[in-house]
């Protein structure tokens, strides 16, 4: 899975950006994979939960999803403060975008 020069080798559970891999923690990875599977589309909190916790995301707190966001974004953002790929949409929740 490709979004500009971030690519996704499903198959090596691997991520890459501008050919330089990048190491995530397999909730960040799976968070990753839900949000490139789904590029474009805007995903609420609660569908990110049951996709990447599972269970609706029962035994998880409030910010979780917050958190494992922003720790994404310090890895794949070239400034995080600033994203290209990883939005949010106020009030409704987060989205990859094609740059």
């Amino acid at each position: 899975i490709c979004v500009s020069d971030l690519s996704m080798d499903c198959n090596a559970h691997t991520v890459s950006r501008g050919g330089v891999e990048i190491h995530l923690s397999a909730k960040e990875y799976a968070l990753l994979e839900y949000l490139m599977y789904n590029q474009g589309n805007v995903l609420t909190k609660e569908n990110i939960l049951e996709y990447v916790w599972g269970l609706d995301g029962q035994f998880v707190v409030d910010n979780t999803v917050s958190v494992t966001i922003n720790r994404l974004r310090k890895k794949i953002e070239t400034d995080a403060g600033s994203p290209i790929y990883l939005k949010n949409v106020f009030g409704l929740g987060y989205k990859l975008e094609c740059v």
